[in-house]
């Protein structure tokens, strides 16, 4: 190797260190120091509240600033296990998880932007072609999901992110699980509203195709500004969703009102799988003309050629792919 080309690499290393160890934090990893959240972020106001957790603002000593997600111990959560499975640019990412005695803090990207449900609600209700951009990037999301095994069981307009140039990231993975394929579940916890008939009248489901149906009352919500289902009482609404009775609105395309009824399907058999839906007209539409966002932000294999030159110099490979793993994460959290 000569030894401009040595010069080169070394330059690229050294310009690269700051920013890696900088990143450092990006790594899903676990530190049982029981100060150790404190005495990495500040706390700096609580941004949401569930049952059993909170969300914290916080900023790292760097001034990065982050989401927290504050989980009693004592509750039995899967979470922290489910977002360290997944990476997909329109998936909250998980960045850090660190355990106390008394609480897990799991330290998040910030997801710049409005819940679903606001920027609907702001518009009255958004116009097809806009609707369809944004679903398609909940469908690529809920498709991953699905074909690493995990399913959401919780796809509502507030547990999605949407910013000001459009992208979307689907958040809080608190009531998520993994499944086998066949695998039935039986517990519910989701929003009324949003549950399949099948977890209303039999208890067990099968948990890809609950998703399906909590799409269509997504994708319904976007198009009209109304849920599909709603009642004065538990037992009317529960009638409306198991009887599937809802009015689409006259302005809406043929080809939408198909595919809302295809994805609120009352049996769960033949209702479509994620992979089915996107094949469907009125999501193929000018499908054509758009860049593959996923695609985009994947970061490509390192070039074989400059993983050698970086052996050479004393690198192990193994470190290079990571490092050029963790730079990746840490431009989809800053730039995302």
């Amino acid at each position: 190797m000569s030894s401009c080309c040595k010069q080169e690499c070394t330059e690229l290393v050294e310009g690269c260190t700051d920013f890696i160890e900088e990143c450092a934090v990006l790594r899903p990893q676990s530190s049982l120091n029981p100060d150790s959240f404190h005495s990495q972020y500040e706390v700096l106001k609580t941004i949401g509240r569930g049952y059993t957790a909170e969300v914290k603002l916080a900023k790292r000593l760097t001034g990065a600033e982050v989401a927290v997600k504050v989980i009693n111990k004592r509750e039995l959560w899967s979470e922290a296990a489910i977002m360290r499975k997944m990476n997909h640019p329109n998936i909250i990412s998980l960045l850090q998880v660190i355990d106390s005695d008394k609480k897990t803090y799991l330290i998040m990207e910030l997801a710049e932007g409005e819940q679903l449900y606001e920027y609907v609600r702001k518009a009255d209700h958004l116009k097809e072609d806009e609707a369809r951009g944004i679903f398609r990037q909940i469908l690529s999301a809920v498709s991953y999901c699905h074909k690493i095994g995990i399913i959401h069981r919780d796809l509502k307009p507030d547990n999605i992110i949407i910013d000001r140039k459009g992208n979307v990231k689907i958040i809080d993975f608190g009531l998520g699980t993994q499944v086998k394929p066949g695998q039935v579940v039986s517990f519910f916890g989701a929003t009324y509203a949003f549950g399949a008939p099948e977890l209303l009248v039999d208890g067990l489901y099968d948990g890809p195709k609950a998703d399906i149906w909590a799409l269509g009352v997504l994708l319904y919500y976007m198009v009209v500004g109304n849920l599909p289902f709603c009642a004065v009482t538990s037992q009317e609404l529960e009638k409306q969703i198991v009887t599937c009775k809802y009015t689409v609105p006259l302005g809406l395309s043929e080809e939408l009102r198909d595919l809302l009824s295809f994805l609120m399907t009352v049996s769960p058999r033949r209702r479509p799988t994620v992979d089915e839906v996107m094949t469907h007209p009125w999501l193929k539409k000018d499908v054509e003309a758009l860049p593959n966002a996923c695609e985009e932000m994947v970061p490509s294999l390192p070039d074989p050629a400059i993983l050698e030159a970086m052996e050479h110099i004393g690198f192990q490979a193994q470190d290079i792919k990571e490092s050029l793993w963790l730079g990746f994460l840490c431009s989809l959290a800053l730039h995302s």
